[in-house]
């Protein structure tokens, strides 16, 4: 079990770091205050990546964004293109 465990997240990762520097479409979700509080906003990317927005930004509204890195825990992040 730990080795397909690996393995999913291997490709997990794979397949997320090839958004890096790519501009994708996102919706805005409600964003915890801890998240808030640092400048940044939670959102959801069109083909359903969690991401962090480098911006704070009202929930439910559509942006375009330029993925910016990839972090620990494989959440996109990016600013509004």
């Amino acid at each position: 079990m730990a080795v397909l465990r690996a393995l999913a997240a291997e490709r997990s990762e794979t397949h997320r770091r090839r958004f890096l520097g790519r501009e994708l479409e996102a919706i805005t979700l409600h964003t915890p205050e801890a998240l808030r509080n640092r400048g940044a906003t939670a959102g959801l990317s069109e083909n359903f990546l969690p991401l962090e927005i480098d911006a704070v930004i009202p929930a439910n509204q559509l942006v375009r964004l330029r993925v910016t890195a990839l972090d620990a825990e494989l959440t996109l992040q990016g600013g509004v293109a």
